[in-house]
């Protein structure tokens, strides 16, 4: 991986460029090279963040599920003060 990172240097772009494209070329390496030899690692942190946008989709419905029924709520008491 290192070495086809640094030889991105040599093709003459400017330092932040060069940057810019080496990071995200290291990555793609390094987890095509994880998911080819099945690293453990790899396959836990995939599970941790499947688990933490799991709890994020849950809170939000949970959210939505409360705002809907507060919503309610006030619809009724709004008719209940329009019927007296």
């Amino acid at each position: 991986m290192g070495v086809i990172v640094y030889c991105i240097s040599f093709f003459g772009f400017k330092n932040w460029i060069t940057l810019l494209i080496q990071v995200p070329l290291g990555m793609s390496i390094y987890i095509g090279g994880a998911f080819l030899f099945k690293f453990e690692s790899l396959s836990y942190c995939i599970a941790v963040t499947k688990s933490i946008f799991k709890k994020e989709k849950k809170s939000k419905k949970t959210n939505s599920e409360e705002a809907a029924t507060l919503d309610n709520k006030e619809n009724n008491k709004s008719e209940d003060n329009i019927n007296d």
